[in-house]
């Protein structure tokens, strides 16, 4: 065991590596009048135990075993000499990744928003394409930029992008809202191979979606896309009911391979409109029922997850509807297609912000929830049983149907979520440092099929440039890369900085931490 740094502490964590709310009081002085943090088994994170000593004005050393027990879940040096980056669009531009994708080629493709100074309404989507060392790739894009803003198409309009998808043939589409105010609303777009921006019929930029049936005053906003059989697109979000312009339902809409609405689905329009399936939760409050994420089974089915307004208590409850192929309620699964549960003893607010489908066919969740008397939200993931959609009681915490990560002394939300094809489940988000620090690192775990810890993965990620230069990093998305890594994408900010970058991330199943001088200290 050899120490790295000069600052230690002995913290004991839980979950998905946050300390838990007595760690720094149980801080444990060495003979020398420091505090030892040292990793047992890895999975004691090194840079949670850290924070916490700080944030306890204590002296710090940190010691790396020579071997640890997690062999997975460290930066993989191979890419950017670190396993880190951050990508620079334009100086003056705040840059987050929302969605990332893996070639088959091992290029990482990753599309967000940047917004222009700190204005909403002066946003623009914007996307990147890396090699697998970590380069720009400048075959891509407008003029081979490798990392670009959509305003370098002509006419594209302000927006934010919010998910996106590679298609089977290499193209991309990418979904998101306008806030441009001569096109105010939902939009979908495609890009080639190559990166370049291919035009609708009539010369658009963009395709502009109606999710809303509603005659005087509709609205509608798209968040989630996925790929479904037979080349076509479904996209999730939220729309105003045709009755009431104030009530807004879970949206999902089929699309066509040219993009054009699949009015076959839900053909005969029946809560919604063809090629559009509202549902409504309708359990109170402002009745905002939404939907984040969506994701496809090989049936057609399609999973929509995100959360449902409640009347007293929480302000949220997670919400996932299923639908059948042709755009009915699959009665089946929970109550006429819908679920919602609040995760927590007792919950306070609970979302999905992500859905990933196992090979059973069984409906993964990840997200956040405040189940704590606590400022504090907490990670969860949860299972759904493909079945019927209950809570599937054979997986998580004591029969719960979910695992909870957290405590009252940090937060933990989660953005993103797969499962990988041995079945285990990755989720990826931000963790925040104590009451009192402005920090934030991107933060992934990994769960056996069973919902418990995965002993072989290393929970904690330090910051997208490097364990000494602190930031408000975060993680949005996750892609898994079938030659064995992991990919994390958010947005990357040194305290001090007025704006931020995207940030990337590849762990590998190497060990970086050791004997070599290889690993994070080599900083």
């Amino acid at each position: 065991m050899r120490w790295i740094g000069v600052v230690d502490a002995f913290v004991r964590v839980v979950g998905f590596g946050t300390a838990d709310a007595g760690a720094a009081r149980r801080a444990r002085r060495s003979p020398q009048g420091d505090v030892r943090c040292r990793t047992r088994g890895g999975k004691w994170p090194i840079v949670a135990c850290a924070r916490f000593a700080l944030a306890a004005g204590m002296a710090l050393s940190v010691a790396a075993p020579a071997q640890a027990a997690d062999s997975d879940g460290y930066p993989d040096p191979s890419f950017n000499g670190n396993g880190l980056l951050r990508i620079l669009f334009y100086s003056g531009v705040n840059a987050s990744a929302y969605g990332v994708v893996v070639q088959p080629d091992g290029k990482i493709v990753l599309s967000g928003t940047c917004l222009i100074g700190d204005a909403t309404s002066d946003s623009r989507v914007c996307m990147a394409r890396v090699l697998p060392d970590g380069t720009i790739d400048h075959s891509f894009g407008p003029n081979g930029s490798g990392a670009f803003l959509f305003s370098d198409f002509a006419g594209f309009p302000a927006a934010t992008s919010n998910d996106f998808i590679r298609q089977p043939d290499g193209r991309f589409v990418v979904v998101g809202t306008s806030y441009d105010p001569a096109h105010l609303g939902a939009w979908i777009a495609r890009l080639s191979a190559s990166g370049e921006l291919e035009r609708a019929p009539n010369g658009e930029p963009v395709r502009w979606l109606n999710l809303s049936a509603n005659p005087t005053s509709p609205g509608f906003v798209t968040y989630g896309v996925a790929f479904a059989p037979g080349g076509k697109i479904v996209v999730a979000g939220t729309a105003n009911s045709a009755s009431d312009p104030g009530n807004w339902d879970m949206a999902v809409a089929r699309l066509n391979p040219d993009l054009s609405l699949d009015t076959t689905f839900n053909a005969s329009g029946a809560g919604g409109m063809p090629g559009v399936r509202l549902f409504a939760f309708d359990l109170g409050g402002g009745n905002s029922d939404r939907a984040y994420k969506v994701a496809v089974q090989p049936d057609g089915k399609i999973v929509a997850a995100g959360a449902a307004n409640v009347a007293l208590g929480p302000v949220n409850t997670a919400a996932v509807a299923r639908v059948n192929a042709d755009g009915t309620p699959d009665a089946t699964f929970g109550s006429n297609g819908r679920v919602w549960f609040g995760v927590g003893p007792p919950e306070l607010n609970t979302r999905a912000w992500a859905v990933a489908l196992d090979s059973r066919q069984n409906v993964v969740l990840a997200g956040i929830t405040r189940p704590y008397v606590s400022a504090y939200d907490s990670g969860y993931v949860a299972r759904l049983r493909a079945t019927d959609g209950a809570l599937d009681t054979g997986f998580g915490d004591q029969g719960t149907g979910w695992t909870l990560f957290g405590s009252n002394a940090a937060a933990i939300y989660f953005n993103a979520v797969l499962v990988q094809p041995d079945g285990k489940i990755v989720a990826a988000g931000t963790m925040s440092d104590p009451v009192g620090s402005s920090f934030a690192y991107p933060y992934v775990s990994r769960l056996l099929p069973t919902g418990t810890d995965d002993a072989t993965f290393a929970d904690t990620l330090y910051g997208y440039v490097g364990p000494t230069q602190h930031g408000n990093d975060g993680a949005a998305a996750v892609a898994y890369d079938p030659r064995g890594y992991l990919v994390l994408a958010g947005h990357s900010q040194l305290i001090g900085e007025t704006y931020g970058d995207m940030g990337v991330a590849r762990l590998t199943s190497q060990i970086v931490f050791g004997g070599t001088g290889a690993g994070f200290d080599a900083q």
